[in-house]
């Protein structure tokens, strides 16, 4: 016989040898794994979340920035006093001299967020 002549009480042994067999191969391989890869999951989304908070923080900050350069000529053209940005008659600043100033205040908003080489 295959279990050794034991007949039906040698069957049960080795049927709870075989679930030991396995649940200890469970505890000891696939359940480390499973939990290693489950806290690795959690930080990335913890990672995730604090990548887009930032993202949305500097998009505020860069939007603020935006909004004070584009309101600067407006407010100048009207007469009023202030520090001149171009060049032209009117006291406005020229719109690549804008431009231009948009575009480093963008650069030094990503730097400041990490995201610019």
């Amino acid at each position: 016989m295959i279990f050794m002549g034991g007949g039906a009480r040698a069957m049960i042994v080795w049927g709870i040898v075989s679930i030991v067999i396995l649940l200890l191969s469970y505890l000891l391989i696939v359940k480390p794994i499973l939990d290693d890869t489950d806290e690795q999951i959690d930080q990335a989304f913890q990672q995730s979340e604090q990548i887009q908070e930032n993202a949305f923080e500097s998009a505020e900050e860069l939007q603020e920035s935006i909004q004070e350069d584009v309101g600067e000529p407006i407010e100048q053209g009207s007469g009023g006093g202030g520090k001149e940005k171009g060049g032209s008659a009117s006291g406005r600043a020229s719109a690549s001299d804008l431009q231009e100033q948009i575009q480093e205040d963008v650069q030094e908003q990503l730097e400041a967020a990490g995201v610019a080489p």
